[in-house]
């Protein structure tokens, strides 16, 4: 099935952004957004394994991390997860292997929502 593939791409370009104006913030999200391409498989296969047993999950998960001085995903949680908890462990699972791009203040607290509507 390469259409969660094409699901996943989607609504990573679609998640919602922390809202601040600067420009510098907006370049760094967009850093933080090219951080989790790599890892779109992973994602994915997260999404298929609650394929499995749900044919077409809709609903929501919300995650918020810190991105620390080295670019480490700390203390990752689920926020918000309309799917099961071995769904939502598998997202932070894969959030804690992204090297993500260190913010100029130092750590910074991030939150990305995923929504799948099929």
């Amino acid at each position: 099935m390469k259409i969660w593939r094409v699901l996943i791409s989607l609504l990573l370009f679609s998640c919602a952004h922390i809202a601040e104006s600067a420009d510098q913030e907006k370049k760094y999200l967009a850093k933080i957004d090219l951080a989790l391409h790599p890892f779109m498989d992973d994602f994915a296969e997260c999404y298929n394994q609650e394929y499995t047993k749900v044919p077409y999950p809709k609903g929501k998960i919300k995650l918020a991390w810190f991105v620390d001085d080295i670019g480490s995903a700390q203390s990752a949680y689920v926020s918000e997860n309309d799917f099961n908890q071995t769904f939502a462990n598998c997202f932070v699972d894969v959030f804690k292997r992204i090297k993500f791009p260190v913010h100029e203040s130092g750590a910074k607290r991030l939150s990305r929502s995923f929504e799948f509507n099929h």
